[in-house]
């Protein structure tokens, strides 16, 4: 099954065709395998920014698969990550161009210490929108999970002008 084939597949060779498998495999099966591969390597930052560069994959299972995995890798193995490679695919998904991934990479973002430093790639200059609206939304858990990453970015407390002020200056 699935998790004998995903056992099998934990070697550097193995991450090594996954990541060329993800980044540039016609099949569709292919990509989604290979998502679910990279699960298995969690010290990896190049995974990581694969796994979040296939949430943009023009096909569904492909970005299921990466969303599945990217989360269960913030779950259960959460360390600081550096995104500054990810910078464009990240502002692109913060920008809203897969919604369904955006709440889950929020709090991936947030769990792996994303560095303050890409505030401004990926907030600035007209950005943010959709962070800041889930940070002044009803719902708790939007709210929570937006003004944690808010928070990371800032890398203090909450600015005295406030959050929309603050990701327009950016």
């Amino acid at each position: 099954g699935l998790w004998t084939t995903l056992r099998r597949h934990a070697r550097a060779e193995d991450r090594r065709l996954a990541l060329r498998a993800l980044r540039h495999d016609g099949s569709r099966q292919n990509r989604m395998l290979a998502a679910a591969i990279l699960a298995n390597f969690p010290e990896s930052d190049e995974a990581w920014r694969a796994l979040v560069a296939a949430l943009r994959d023009p096909y569904p299972g492909v970005n299921i698969a990466a969303l599945h995995s990217v989360t269960l890798l913030g779950n259960s193995f959460a360390r600081p990550i550096d995104w500054r490679p990810a910078a464009p695919s990240l502002r692109a998904l913060l920008d809203g161009t897969n919604l369904a991934a955006f709440m889950p990479l929020v709090r991936v973002l947030t769990q792996t210490r994303i560095a303050p430093e890409l505030a401004r790639p990926l907030l600035g200059a007209g950005g943010g929108e959709l962070l800041v609206a889930h940070d002044e939304a009803l719902d708790r858990p939007s709210h929570e999970a937006a003004e944690a990453l808010l928070r990371q970015l800032h890398g203090a407390g909450p600015p005295p002008t406030g959050w929309r002020e603050w990701v327009a200056s950016l």
